[in-house]
């Protein structure tokens, strides 16, 4: 593959994960709202140490330095 190409392949990549991070703000907007109409805290550590568990169980399975 030439440079040119492994170059916008790269690119596609980047738009396709800032687009997935954009959908998931907005879900985390959405779970704000929701928090605040049933009156919970908007930070709960244990869902948060989930998250970041989630995160480092996929990375591991990818062959990702966590």
């Amino acid at each position: 593959m030439s440079l040119d190409t492994l170059r916008l392949s790269i690119e596609e990549k980047d738009r396709a994960i800032i687009t997935l991070i954009a959908e998931r703000m907005s879900i985390v907007e959405e779970i704000a709202r929701e928090k605040e109409r049933q009156g919970l805290p908007v930070r709960i550590p244990d869902q948060a140490n989930a998250v970041l568990d989630r995160a480092t169980i996929e990375s591991n399975n990818l062959g990702l330095d966590p």
